[in-house]
């Protein structure tokens, strides 16, 4: 009896020692990290201990519980995830998105992780930085776009609905990227937004911003096939972002009066030209942007908070596909002034032509 025990306890330990490789090998081809790999075998290891059963199918068997305790752990990796990114965020669906993006960071980066969820906190609070600072952008660029006349005209002119009538099914791929387009079918494809945000796995917040962002580019695209030049709505989505970070930073030289370190922007015999440009410079009143025959920009940003005459700086600037910018020129506006409201009355226009004369002019100035 003894030996039939000791033969017994044998097998037992041969049959767990083959478990133990087989469950290794199979999850370390589904991931490099050891910690990662090591949980999960053990669980694997642990539900064969408890079942205390014969096994037929090792092989099965095996494959199953992989599949089982993968997906457990990945939720319990996730729940950590969203855990920490409440703590930072205090916003659910904002948590919910960033915990997604760490744990498909982790999923697919290659290098090896040893400590799992130190590796996760320190992602979601990146990412979390990341975020903040990118929707602190994008307020200051709604805000601006919304004090802007133009685009409040285009909005009304060109929206959504008035796009889907104007632009053929088959030409909306010649105007979007790859990768926009693929976002805008994705849209159509379900009945409401809230539905696509669903489907997707993440928050309705999120699926907004991208659909906004998908529209803004289909927008712009189409005007500029139209002929349009003299609006900021013929800007993609990025390049507006980074037009108006370009904008605050040359505000921000323009009040300190210190344009050094802007050679990422412009070479350095241009600094001087600027410096002299923006004198007396402290707050963008408005701004507006028209294109070039040879594809640059010419910006206009003016100052009209003081008495007297405005100053307006005109900058040639250049983007490229990356949204690069470069200034290639500057100079200030002359002969500008400002007309009161009650002199001046409304302006005689028709179709968009102004029908005052030189006289007319010329009793204003």
């Amino acid at each position: 009896m003894p030996v039939n025990l000791a033969n017994a306890h044998s097998q037992n330990t041969h049959r767990l020692n083959d478990i133990r490789k087989l469950v290794a090998a199979q999850v370390s081809k589904a991931f490099v990290h050891q910690d990662i790999v090591r949980d999960i075998a053990n669980r694997v290891l642990l539900s064969y201990l408890n079942e205390n059963c014969e096994v037929a199918d090792i092989d099965g068997w095996v494959n199953t519980k992989i599949s089982r305790f993968t997906e457990s752990y990945i939720k319990e990796l996730w729940q950590y995830s969203y855990q920490c990114a409440l703590q930072v965020t205090r916003n659910g669906d904002l948590s919910q998105d960033l915990a997604q993006i760490s744990i498909i960071s982790l999923l697919q980066t290659k290098k090896p992780v040893q400590f799992v969820k130190a590796w996760l906190k320190g992602t979601v609070h990146n990412q979390a930085a990341l975020t903040k600072k990118g929707n602190i952008r994008d307020d200051k660029l709604c805000k601006e776009l919304t004090n802007n006349k133009s685009c409040l005209e285009l909005a009304q002119l060109c929206p959504e609905a008035d796009l889907d009538k104007a632009i053929l099914d088959s030409d909306i791929p010649k105007l979007l990227s790859q990768a926009d387009y693929k976002l805008y079918m994705a849209f159509k494809r379900y009945p409401t937004l809230k539905a696509y945000a669903s489907a997707k796995g993440i928050s309705y917040s999120t699926a907004r911003e991208t659909k906004h962002r998908v529209i803004t580019n289909l927008k712009a695209s189409y005007l500029r096939k139209q002929g349009w030049m003299d609006s900021p709505a013929i800007l993609s989505y990025r390049s507006l972002v980074n037009l108006k970070r370009f904008m605050d930073t040359m505000l921000e030289r323009a009040i300190s009066s210190d344009f050094s370190g802007l050679y990422h922007y412009a070479s350095p015999e241009l600094i001087p030209s600027l410096k002299e440009c923006f004198t007396g410079f402290t707050t963008i009143t408005r701004w507006g942007i028209h294109q070039n025959p040879d594809g640059s920009f010419r910006l206009f940003l003016m100052d009209v908070s003081k008495r007297g005459k405005p100053i307006t700086v005109f900058l040639i600037i250049t983007l490229n596909k990356a949204n690069y910018l470069r200034i290639k020129d500057c100079y200030l506006g002359k002969l500008m002034g400002i007309i009161p409201a009650a002199k001046l009355g409304p302006l005689p226009v028709e179709k968009g032509r102004c029908l005052l004369s030189i006289e007319h002019i010329k009793a204003y100035l």
